[in-house]
């Protein structure tokens, strides 16, 4: 006779289950980041003082933006059931349209706005291109997206660091890894002695409404909740699962390919080494898109907060010499917590006695 621990599926989630695993995410994590830190010779309390600091501090929403719009992206193709890794590549290819519009396409007698608005539209094409490439492979030939959308991440990021040590490395950059400085009229705004780049802000802003909406008030929000929730039952009632795919993985990699333009075009304003254009915002808009817990509006919140956590990891490695990957065990012990909890929620644990 033994012991086995098993998982029973419960008929019905915990109630307040919906917002306490988020809470619990967040304030597990925190706590044993505290500790960490501590044994780091840095007082808790500094931690907090520091979150506190970086929660009303401009350079949070900087970081806000591009966790917003891949984060909203992710929560509707994870809501379908569709598992897209692949942001960090979309945010480059959007990036690298934007990049060669501005440098060998645009004329610089065009109006900014239109530049800009030429930008932002190539910007999601590219994105929303490189996600139809993996939506066709899973559609067509069943192709696990975790994998096709992981392999273009490296195939961008190679793509990205050729151009900028190759053919579009900038004359006036002395050999540097970048290209030239973007015409003037292709700059996206800033808000004055800031870097937000508002115009994409907006975009992040509407782009979680419009999401919400499409989730909640659509014929095609309602086939990607069911695709999610039950297969089975979205074959019974002939919804096609193919279409679902394209339309989640356009409008993710669309999103992501806006955070890119909003990157080159509204902080750089050129483009450089792809571990600098997208420093990992694709793979953290994965824990923003949990935290919210696949709810496109809640996505501001989420976005802002990990915003908030990257800001104060910059602050607290100037302040007191801590690495930036001891502040990411904040985020990683996030998403571990999140899905532990997910999985919680939907089964229990039972012992039985087996023979």
């Amino acid at each position: 006779m033994r012991l086995v621990l098993a998982a029973k599926k419960r008929p019905q989630p915990p109630p307040y289950a919906e917002y306490l695993i988020p809470i619990s995410a967040v304030a597990f994590s925190l706590a044993i980041s505290s500790a960490i830190l501590c044994a780091s010779g840095v007082h808790p309390a500094y931690l907090f003082s520091s979150l506190a600091s970086a929660l009303v501090d401009y350079s949070t929403i900087r970081y806000a933006i591009p966790l917003i719009l891949c984060g909203v992206g992710l929560a509707i193709a994870y809501k379908a059931g569709v598992w897209n890794i692949g942001s960090e590549g979309q945010i480059l290819a959007g990036a690298a349209a934007a990049a060669g519009l501005s440098l060998y396409v645009l004329p610089k007698t065009l109006p900014p706005y239109a530049s800009i608005a030429a930008m932002y539209v190539a910007g999601f094409a590219a994105g929303a291109g490189l996600g139809l490439i993996a939506a066709w492979l899973k559609a067509s030939y069943n192709v696990n997206e975790v994998l096709s959308t992981l392999m273009l991440n490296y195939i961008m990021m190679q793509l990205v660091n050729y151009l900028v040590y190759g053919p579009w490395r900038g004359l006036r950059e002395y050999g540097y890894p970048r290209s030239d400085v973007f015409p003037r009229s292709t700059w996206i705004p800033q808000i004055p002695g800031t870097t937000i780049h508002y115009p994409t802000l907006a975009l992040a802003i509407a782009s979680a409404a419009l999401a919400y909406l499409l989730m909640y008030r659509t014929r095609l929000g309602f086939e990607i909740r069911v695709c999610g929730a039950n297969p089975e039952a979205a074959r019974y009632s002939a919804i096609s699962f193919r279409r679902v795919v394209v339309w989640v993985m356009l409008i993710s990699g669309g999103l992501a390919g806006l955070a890119g333009v909003g990157e080159v075009a509204g902080v750089y304003r050129q483009l450089i080494r792809a571990e600098r254009v997208s420093a990992g915002f694709g793979y953290t808009a994965i824990i923003v898109a949990w935290l919210a817990n696949l709810n496109p509006a809640v996505v501001l919140a989420a976005g802002y907060f990990i915003g908030a956590l990257i800001s104060m990891s910059y602050k607290l490695q100037i302040a007191s010499g801590i690495s930036y990957g001891s502040i990411n065990v904040v985020t990683g012990l996030m998403l571990a917590t999140l899905v532990s909890l997910e999985f919680l929620t939907r089964y229990r644990p039972v012992v039985k006695l087996v023979r």
